[in-house]
Protein backbone atom coordinates (compact mmCIF):
# COMPACT_ATOMS: atom_id res chain seq x y z
CA UNK A 1 0.00 0.00 0.00
CA UNK A 2 1.43 2.92 -0.74
CA UNK A 3 2.17 5.65 1.25
CA UNK A 4 0.10 9.00 1.45
CA UNK A 5 2.44 12.03 -0.41
CA UNK A 6 3.04 14.37 2.45
CA UNK A 7 2.85 18.27 1.20
CA UNK A 8 5.68 20.00 3.23
CA UNK A 9 5.01 23.62 3.27
CA UNK A 10 7.47 26.45 2.92
CA UNK A 11 7.39 28.69 5.63
CA UNK A 12 8.12 32.40 5.53
CA UNK A 13 11.09 33.80 7.87
CA UNK A 14 10.22 37.32 8.85
CA UNK A 15 13.23 37.34 10.87
CA UNK A 16 15.23 37.92 7.97
CA UNK A 17 13.97 40.91 6.47
CA UNK A 18 15.29 43.89 7.32
CA UNK A 19 13.27 47.20 7.13
CA UNK A 20 15.86 49.97 5.35
CA UNK A 21 16.27 52.61 7.92
CA UNK A 22 14.51 56.14 7.38
CA UNK A 23 16.88 58.65 6.07
CA UNK A 24 16.71 61.54 8.12
CA UNK A 25 17.40 65.41 6.04
CA UNK A 26 21.14 65.18 4.89
CA UNK A 27 22.38 68.50 3.03
CA UNK A 28 24.98 66.25 1.30
CA UNK A 29 22.17 64.28 -0.29
CA UNK A 30 20.59 68.22 -1.41
CA UNK A 31 23.57 70.28 -2.79
CA UNK A 32 26.70 67.90 -4.05
CA UNK A 33 29.41 70.66 -3.98
CA UNK A 34 30.28 71.14 -0.53
CA UNK A 35 31.49 74.58 -0.76
CA UNK A 36 27.59 75.99 -0.79
CA UNK A 37 26.96 74.20 2.03
CA UNK A 38 27.45 77.45 4.84
CA UNK A 39 26.11 79.81 2.67
CA UNK A 40 22.42 77.28 2.34
CA UNK A 41 22.86 76.55 6.23
CA UNK A 42 23.54 80.48 7.28
CA UNK A 43 20.78 81.75 4.57
CA UNK A 44 17.94 79.51 3.75
CA UNK A 45 17.48 76.35 5.94
CA UNK A 46 15.66 78.12 8.52
CA UNK A 47 13.31 80.11 5.77
CA UNK A 48 9.78 79.70 5.93
CA UNK A 49 8.00 77.68 2.68
CA UNK A 50 4.43 78.54 2.39
CA UNK A 51 2.09 75.86 2.25
CA UNK A 52 0.54 74.30 -0.80
CA UNK A 53 -3.13 75.02 -1.62
CA UNK A 54 -5.53 74.15 -3.76
CA UNK A 55 -8.97 74.57 -5.11
CA UNK A 56 -11.80 72.33 -6.81
CA UNK A 57 -13.05 73.77 -9.60
CA UNK A 58 -16.18 72.01 -9.38
CA UNK A 59 -17.07 73.45 -6.25
CA UNK A 60 -16.96 76.79 -7.62
CA UNK A 61 -19.04 76.21 -10.33
CA UNK A 62 -21.68 74.78 -7.62
CA UNK A 63 -21.59 77.65 -5.48
CA UNK A 64 -22.66 79.75 -8.88
CA UNK A 65 -19.21 82.02 -8.99
CA UNK A 66 -19.08 83.30 -12.36
CA UNK A 67 -15.02 83.21 -11.99
CA UNK A 68 -15.35 79.08 -12.77
CA UNK A 69 -15.96 79.84 -15.94
CA UNK A 70 -13.40 82.88 -16.88
CA UNK A 71 -10.40 80.49 -14.97
CA UNK A 72 -11.22 77.40 -17.18
CA UNK A 73 -11.53 80.03 -19.91
CA UNK A 74 -7.29 80.34 -19.08
CA UNK A 75 -6.37 77.07 -18.64
CA UNK A 76 -5.31 76.86 -15.41
CA UNK A 77 -8.00 74.55 -13.95
CA UNK A 78 -5.62 71.69 -13.50
CA UNK A 79 -3.10 74.14 -12.10
CA UNK A 80 -5.51 75.43 -9.33
CA UNK A 81 -6.30 71.67 -8.42
CA UNK A 82 -2.79 70.40 -8.37
CA UNK A 83 -2.51 69.02 -4.86
CA UNK A 84 -0.17 66.46 -3.04
CA UNK A 85 2.88 66.43 -0.76
CA UNK A 86 5.04 68.82 -0.72
CA UNK A 87 9.15 68.68 0.76
CA UNK A 88 9.96 72.23 2.34
CA UNK A 89 13.85 71.19 2.69
CA UNK A 90 13.86 70.66 -1.26
CA UNK A 91 11.97 73.67 -1.81
CA UNK A 92 14.46 75.47 -0.46
CA UNK A 93 17.11 74.26 -2.26
CA UNK A 94 15.36 74.41 -5.48
CA UNK A 95 15.09 78.19 -4.67
CA UNK A 96 19.04 78.58 -3.55
CA UNK A 97 20.02 77.25 -7.01
CA UNK A 98 17.61 79.01 -8.78
CA UNK A 99 19.29 80.89 -12.06
CA UNK A 100 17.30 82.16 -14.66
CA UNK A 101 18.48 82.26 -18.72
CA UNK A 102 16.47 83.50 -21.46
CA UNK A 103 13.05 83.40 -19.29
CA UNK A 104 13.26 79.93 -18.21
CA UNK A 105 14.48 79.35 -14.93
CA UNK A 106 16.77 76.76 -14.18
CA UNK A 107 17.80 74.79 -10.70
CA UNK A 108 20.00 71.99 -9.49
CA UNK A 109 19.05 69.35 -7.05
CA UNK A 110 21.79 66.34 -6.64
CA UNK A 111 23.69 67.91 -9.62
CA UNK A 112 21.12 66.87 -11.50
CA UNK A 113 19.48 70.02 -13.88
CA UNK A 114 16.59 71.32 -13.66
CA UNK A 115 14.68 73.53 -16.52
CA UNK A 116 10.96 74.71 -16.12
CA UNK A 117 10.40 75.36 -19.63
CA UNK A 118 7.64 74.78 -22.07
CA UNK A 119 7.52 70.91 -21.67
CA UNK A 120 7.03 71.40 -17.90
CA UNK A 121 4.40 73.61 -17.91
CA UNK A 122 2.25 71.88 -20.28
CA UNK A 123 3.10 68.44 -19.49
CA UNK A 124 2.83 68.85 -15.39
CA UNK A 125 0.92 71.63 -15.04
CA UNK A 126 -1.38 71.31 -17.83
CA UNK A 127 -1.08 74.94 -19.39
CA UNK A 128 -1.63 76.18 -22.38
CA UNK A 129 0.22 78.00 -24.97
CA UNK A 130 -1.59 80.80 -26.69
CA UNK A 131 -0.42 82.69 -29.40
CA UNK A 132 -1.79 85.95 -28.50
CA UNK A 133 -1.53 85.18 -25.17
CA UNK A 134 -0.62 88.87 -22.97
CA UNK A 135 2.46 89.13 -21.35
CA UNK A 136 2.32 90.78 -17.89
CA UNK A 137 3.30 93.71 -17.07
CA UNK A 138 5.01 94.51 -19.91
CA UNK A 139 2.11 94.55 -22.72
CA UNK A 140 -0.38 96.54 -20.59
CA UNK A 141 0.82 100.09 -21.28
CA UNK A 142 -0.44 102.86 -19.75
CA UNK A 143 -2.39 100.99 -16.95
CA UNK A 144 -4.62 102.52 -14.92
CA UNK A 145 -4.73 101.25 -11.94
CA UNK A 146 -6.81 103.49 -9.81
CA UNK A 147 -9.67 102.96 -12.79
CA UNK A 148 -9.34 99.09 -12.75
CA UNK A 149 -9.31 99.03 -8.92
CA UNK A 150 -12.66 101.49 -8.91
CA UNK A 151 -14.05 99.30 -11.18
CA UNK A 152 -14.12 96.20 -8.82
CA UNK A 153 -15.73 98.46 -5.88
CA UNK A 154 -18.84 97.00 -4.74
CA UNK A 155 -19.53 101.22 -4.48
CA UNK A 156 -16.82 102.78 -7.33
CA UNK A 157 -17.97 105.81 -6.42
CA UNK A 158 -16.45 105.68 -3.12
CA UNK A 159 -13.74 107.92 -1.50
CA UNK A 160 -10.14 106.21 -1.33
CA UNK A 161 -8.13 107.68 1.56
CA UNK A 162 -5.13 105.55 0.85
CA UNK A 163 -4.35 105.15 -3.12
CA UNK A 164 -1.09 103.66 -2.44
CA UNK A 165 -2.61 100.80 -0.26
CA UNK A 166 -5.95 99.57 -2.14
CA UNK A 167 -7.55 96.99 -0.35
CA UNK A 168 -9.87 93.83 -0.90
CA UNK A 169 -12.33 94.44 1.38
CA UNK A 170 -14.33 97.05 -0.87
CA UNK A 171 -14.43 94.79 -3.69
CA UNK A 172 -16.74 92.74 -5.20
CA UNK A 173 -17.15 88.97 -4.19
CA UNK A 174 -16.59 87.60 -7.34
CA UNK A 175 -13.54 90.08 -7.55
CA UNK A 176 -12.10 89.27 -3.96
CA UNK A 177 -12.50 85.53 -4.29
CA UNK A 178 -10.82 86.06 -7.36
CA UNK A 179 -7.71 87.92 -5.44
CA UNK A 180 -7.59 85.39 -3.15
CA UNK A 181 -7.07 82.68 -5.82
CA UNK A 182 -4.12 84.61 -7.34
CA UNK A 183 -2.50 85.08 -4.40
CA UNK A 184 -2.56 82.37 -2.48
CA UNK A 185 -2.34 80.13 -5.15
CA UNK A 186 -1.62 81.00 -8.72
CA UNK A 187 1.25 83.89 -7.80
CA UNK A 188 1.59 83.54 -4.23
CA UNK A 189 3.31 85.63 -2.29
CA UNK A 190 3.94 85.74 1.73
CA UNK A 191 2.96 89.03 2.63
CA UNK A 192 0.57 91.54 1.64
CA UNK A 193 -2.25 89.51 1.40
CA UNK A 194 -5.09 91.91 2.12
CA UNK A 195 -4.00 94.17 -0.77
CA UNK A 196 -4.09 94.73 -4.27
CA UNK A 197 -0.67 95.34 -5.70
CA UNK A 198 -0.64 96.96 -9.83
CA UNK A 199 0.23 93.33 -10.89
CA UNK A 200 -2.37 91.97 -9.19
CA UNK A 201 -5.12 94.07 -10.76
CA UNK A 202 -3.59 93.39 -14.15
CA UNK A 203 -4.04 89.88 -14.22
CA UNK A 204 -7.78 90.35 -12.51
CA UNK A 205 -8.96 92.77 -15.08
CA UNK A 206 -7.17 90.58 -18.14
CA UNK A 207 -9.19 87.76 -16.53
CA UNK A 208 -12.36 89.33 -16.16
CA UNK A 209 -12.00 90.75 -19.87
CA UNK A 210 -11.60 87.09 -20.94
CA UNK A 211 -8.36 88.12 -22.49
CA UNK A 212 -5.58 85.24 -22.46
CA UNK A 213 -2.84 85.61 -19.84
CA UNK A 214 0.81 83.73 -20.63
CA UNK A 215 1.18 81.46 -17.60
CA UNK A 216 4.19 80.62 -18.36
CA UNK A 217 6.00 83.26 -18.16
CA UNK A 218 4.16 84.82 -15.61
CA UNK A 219 4.62 81.73 -12.62
CA UNK A 220 8.60 81.79 -13.93
CA UNK A 221 8.74 85.67 -13.15
CA UNK A 222 6.55 84.85 -9.64
CA UNK A 223 8.74 82.47 -8.85
CA UNK A 224 11.39 85.04 -9.68
CA UNK A 225 10.14 87.63 -7.71
CA UNK A 226 10.26 85.88 -4.86
CA UNK A 227 13.58 85.18 -4.44
CA UNK A 228 14.81 88.79 -5.66
CA UNK A 229 12.44 89.63 -2.58
CA UNK A 230 14.27 87.37 -0.38
CA UNK A 231 17.58 88.63 -1.39
CA UNK A 232 16.14 92.28 -0.39
CA UNK A 233 14.84 91.19 3.10
CA UNK A 234 18.39 89.85 3.87
CA UNK A 235 20.09 93.12 2.55
CA UNK A 236 18.18 95.31 4.34
CA UNK A 237 18.20 92.74 7.68
CA UNK A 238 22.14 92.62 7.19
CA UNK A 239 21.94 96.53 6.51
CA UNK A 240 19.86 96.90 10.09
CA UNK A 241 22.11 94.69 11.95
CA UNK A 242 25.37 96.77 11.06
CA UNK A 243 23.63 100.00 12.31
CA UNK A 244 22.19 98.18 15.64
CA UNK A 245 25.72 96.76 16.08
CA UNK A 246 27.54 100.39 15.11
CA UNK A 247 24.59 102.09 17.63
CA UNK A 248 25.68 99.29 20.55
CA UNK A 249 29.16 100.45 20.13
CA UNK A 250 27.91 104.22 20.56
CA UNK A 251 25.95 103.40 23.43
CA UNK A 252 28.85 101.99 25.07
CA UNK A 253 30.66 104.23 24.66
CA UNK A 254 28.68 107.23 25.84
CA UNK A 255 27.97 104.89 28.81
CA UNK A 256 31.63 104.94 29.62
CA UNK A 257 32.24 108.65 29.34
CA UNK A 258 29.25 109.12 31.26
CA UNK A 259 30.62 106.83 33.96
CA UNK A 260 33.88 108.48 34.33
CA UNK A 261 32.20 112.00 34.32
CA UNK A 262 29.95 111.19 37.31
CA UNK A 263 31.27 108.45 39.34
CA UNK A 264 33.54 110.05 41.98
CA UNK A 265 37.06 108.77 42.77
CA UNK A 266 37.38 106.56 45.83
CA UNK A 267 39.61 109.62 47.32
CA UNK A 268 36.96 112.36 46.78
CA UNK A 269 34.87 110.08 48.38
CA UNK A 270 37.18 110.00 51.77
Amino acid sequence: MAEPVRRTRRRRSYGSECTPAVRSPNIHGWISDEDLHPTYLQRWKERRVLRHKFATINWLQASGFQISHMLMEQGIQHLLELQGRYYPDLVRVFYYNLKTRDGIAYSKFKGVDIALDYNISTNVAQLPIFGDALHVPNDFGHFNRILTYRSFLRDPAQDLPNRKHLLVGPLKMEERLLHYLLVWILCPRGTNLAQCSELDLMIMSAITQHRKINWPNLITDTIVRAIRYKTRMDEMMAFHNRRYDEITSHLHEIDSKLAKMYIPDSEDES
